[in-house]
């Protein structure tokens, strides 16, 4: 018997824009990378351009509970902001 994984992943910012992604599929949780973009955000108490990431999480709260998934997505935006393992 064959089974699919509990992940799946896309990068369809290769295509060129929107800088978001609309992610859809069977999986329990779906990861879509968007465009790297120049977009204001908050540096130091004041408005800044900064490249920034656009990300899509798809998640199956039949599987999922929605608190360890808030937990679970404020970690990783941590770990990306710290550009963690670079």
């Amino acid at each position: 018997m064959r089974t699919r994984g509990a992940l799946a992943s896309a990068r369809p910012a290769l295509l060129g824009p929107p800088p978001w992604a609309t992610p859809a599929g069977i999986h329990p949780l779906i990861v879509a990378l968007g465009a790297i973009g120049r977009r204001p955000g908050m540096v130091d108490d004041r408005v800044e351009a900064r490249d920034m990431l656009s990300m899509t999480v798809l998640i199956d709260h039949d599987v999922v509970d929605g608190v360890l998934m808030a937990l679970f997505l404020r970690r990783l935006s941590e770990l990306m902001e710290a550009a963690f393992g670079l």
